[in-house]
């Protein structure tokens, strides 16, 4: 058992400071055990400055101070708790931005999303420097490096200030910045490995110029975790309806779980949606697969003809009103066309719609790793 001191005098300030963190260790199954000191000469002794102080196994002191007032002495003391106790609690979340409206739209996106579920947002910025020539030497842009990281900070200074002014509206959201020189694709890539998520912008009017010129198409291919790709001016509005495109294959029964676990979470309703372009496959029994394995949760199961998966599942998506849209990178010929130029057209990634890509690192194999045992074998678990 953890032990957490708090330090006080039976104020309405002191009662309402117990109350939010009693309800926020319940709320998240923490195992804290909370020693309420109120006698002076205790008080005194444990060389403790002013009241109400939060200590946290005798090495750390969160002391309210009141220009800051009782809210923000609530929420650093949450953030000391999770950092202390439960790092693992909040979603790691990394948004790239390059400062453009695309980008910061994706930031607002993820913001948003943090308020609901309690996240540590890492912001990336990636300067990939031009040289300069001043008299016949080689030079990097100093002063450009610094405006922008100067820009990074300012973006966050921004958001936390919001965040403060509506601190009752969200779950605890966490940030730090994070400015390399370097390639914007491959440094996203190698931070994917320690995240949960990635959102970052597409572009609109566009995209398939944009997806396949560099960033966001290397992003799309080699992430190591979900990426959520997200248009310009589009909001997040939550979870209810998620659409899966699926291949009834034995390759989705992994995606899918991936897919139950984020629909649990939000309570989403989720449409598994088949589009019948004329392509071959191996048929996998994909209704009975889940009714078998995810009981108590509800899909609605489409299959629809189209000329092609992506117009297929983006008309269906907007006729339905969804949230989101979820691909399995698993499906290579899927995000062959889906990125195909001479479907830009239909792309789901110009969807109105925004789209998260799975990755097959993403996912465990269901036969708990005995195919890799015989690596000649194809696994049909």
């Amino acid at each position: 058992m953890t032990a957490v001191k708090i330090y006080g005098a039976e104020t309405s300030r002191y009662e309402y400071f117990k109350f939010n963190l009693d309800e926020f260790i319940k709320k998240h199954d923490l195992n804290i055990m909370i020693e309420e000191i109120k006698d002076i000469n205790k008080i005194i002794e444990e060389n403790v400055q002013s009241i109400p102080t939060l200590r946290i196994n005798s090495h750390v002191d969160i002391v309210y101070n009141d220009e800051k007032g009782i809210d923000q002495f609530i929420s650093e003391a949450k953030k000391e708790i999770v950092h202390e106790f439960a790092p693992g609690l909040l979603t790691s979340i990394l948004i790239p931005v390059d400062f453009s409206e695309m980008s910061l739209n994706a930031l607002n996106y993820g913001m948003d999303l943090s308020k609901k579920i309690g996240s540590e947002i890492e912001l990336l910025h990636v300067n990939h420097p031009s040289p300069m020539v001043v008299e016949g030497a080689v030079i990097l842009d100093k002063i450009s490096s610094e405006n922008q990281k100067y820009n990074l900070q300012r973006i966050v200074d921004n958001h936390k200030m919001d965040l403060d002014m509506r601190r009752n509206e969200h779950e605890l959201v966490l940030f730090k910045t994070t400015y390399l020189e370097g390639f914007a694709g491959d440094e996203i890539i190698r931070i994917s490995k320690e995240k949960d998520l990635i959102i970052m912008g597409a572009t609109g009017e566009n995209l398939t110029k944009k997806l396949l010129g560099s960033v966001s198409l290397k992003v799309l291919k080699k992430a190591h975790c979900p990426v959520i790709f997200v248009q310009e001016n589009q909001k997040f509005k939550g979870f209810e309806k998620i659409v899966y495109a699926y291949s009834p294959t034995a390759y989705d029964q992994k995606a899918i779980k991936e897919v139950v676990e984020l629909a649990s979470k939000y309570n989403s309703e989720v449409h598994l949606v088949h589009v019948d372009d004329g392509s071959d496959f191996t048929s996998f029994d994909i209704e009975s697969y889940v009714a078998h394995m995810y009981e108590g949760l509800e899909f609605i199961y489409k299959e629809i003809k189209d000329e092609s998966v992506s117009s297929g599942i983006t008309k269906y998506a907007e006729q339905i009103d969804a949230d989101l849209i979820i691909l399995s990178k698993k499906k290579k010929n899927l995000l062959q066309k889906i990125i195909d130029v001479s479907q830009s057209k239909a792309t789901v990634l110009k969807a109105t719609t925004p789209v998260m890509v799975l990755h097959e690192s993403d996912r465990g194999c269901l036969c708990g790793g005995a195919c890799k045992r015989k690596p000649e074998d194809s696994c049909n678990h």
